[in-house]
């Protein structure tokens, strides 16, 4: 029998989503052992009180399993010990998730007297397919962010945001989405403006906003769900170089929307890359658009597995994952457009109410 040993330890470092996934919350240092038969979690007692919050039929819809059982534990490595080399009694192999810290493996190699072997993800290709509650948190984080957006285009519409800093807007941002209910950041959200919203992943920094290009990469989670947004907008713009935005805009707008208007039944990765693709070479700017155009999204901003834009796997029903076409003009400006689709009934939907 074979075993699949899960470890979550923040002290060191080492977290794993599939807490997040079958718990939906997460702890400091669990343990979770899963066998064929029946789930074994093992909470720290400062956490035990938890489990009565666990929905388990999350889990068992997750693992197909419905023996699901939560171990208290107080001592620490004597006792784990103990109790790993008995839950692991009856397998002759045990899988650990490739994101384990050393010192655990170790421990379990020098210790049970199991096979151990380390595994890529258990749950990896169950995650790209989303379930219905998965998909309506998804949505929810999405509505926060779409309200964010609409106050900042607002704001700098009217000019209030002239002579602010990029840490001054992003402030804003925070303080926008804790008031619609947000539960964290997914990542710091990036307010990048002028030559800066030309630097791939600019840090937010102190520089003043003028008229300009303001590029905002916003990321919210809600209920553990990750959110990710992406608009360039120009600032109370009159300069000469509007005209030359306004162009780019337009074929990354136009490029976005070739992909998901022409979404077929059964499409590849390559085909629906070569739809936003070719429209962006047409238009004599394809060295500008080394990017992907997409990326999974879940409870990571950023989920495995990467998928190139020459991949032949097929997109199915229930991926949910970002559209997000752009193009890089070296210390001028960067124009993405970014929003997340939902495959339903072998259509791509988006759901932000955020125009492009």
């Amino acid at each position: 029998m074979k075993t699949h040993i899960f470890i979550t330890d923040s002290d060191f470092s080492n977290t794993d989503k599939t807490f997040e996934y079958l718990l939906w919350f997460q702890p400091t240092f669990w343990w979770i052992v899963l066998s064929e038969n029946t789930i074994s979690i093992l909470l720290d007692s400062r956490y035990i009180w938890n489990k009565d919050k666990v929905e388990l039929k999350n889990i068992s819809n997750k693992t197909w399993i419905k023996n699901i059982e939560f171990i208290e534990f107080s001592k620490w490595w004597e006792w784990l010990l103990e109790k790993i080399t008995k839950l692991t009694l009856n397998s002759d192999l045990i899988y650990l998730e490739n994101n384990i810290a050393s010192k655990y493996y170790k421990y379990l190699k020098d210790n049970t007297g199991r096979i151990i072997e380390l595994n890529d993800s258990y749950f990896w290709k169950q995650r790209l397919i989303k379930q219905e509650n998965e998909i309506e948190n998804i949505k929810k984080a999405i509505d926060i962010i779409d309200k964010v957006f609409i106050y900042l285009e607002y704001v700098a519409n009217t000019g209030i945001l002239i002579w602010k800093t990029e840490n001054q807007v992003r402030s804003i941002i925070i303080n926008k989405i804790f008031e619609n209910g947000w539960d964290g950041e997914s990542f710091d959200s990036i307010v990048a403006f002028g030559k800066n919203s030309a630097i791939p992943h600019h840090k937010t920094s102190n520089d003043l906003i003028w008229h300009g290009p303001l590029m905002i990469d916003i990321w919210a989670k809600f209920k553990w769900y990750c959110s990710d947004f992406t608009r360039t907008i120009r600032v109370w713009d009159r300069s000469e170089e509007y005209a030359d935005f306004k162009k780019i805009y337009e074929i990354v707008r136009d490029a976005h929307n070739e992909a998901i208007n022409n979404f077929k039944i059964w499409m590849t990765w390559q085909d629906l890359d070569k739809l936003a693709r070719e429209y962006i070479n047409k238009k004599w700017y394809a060295e500008n658009f080394s990017h992907s155009l997409w990326h999974w999204i879940g409870l990571d901003i950023h989920e495995n597995p990467r998928i190139s834009a020459n991949s032949t796997d097929k997109i199915e029903n229930g991926m949910v994952f970002t559209i997000e076409p752009w193009i890089y003009l070296d210390w001028k400006f960067w124009i993405r457009l970014e929003d997340i689709v939902f495959v339903e009934n072998w259509e791509i939907k988006k759901h932000t109410k955020v125009s492009i």
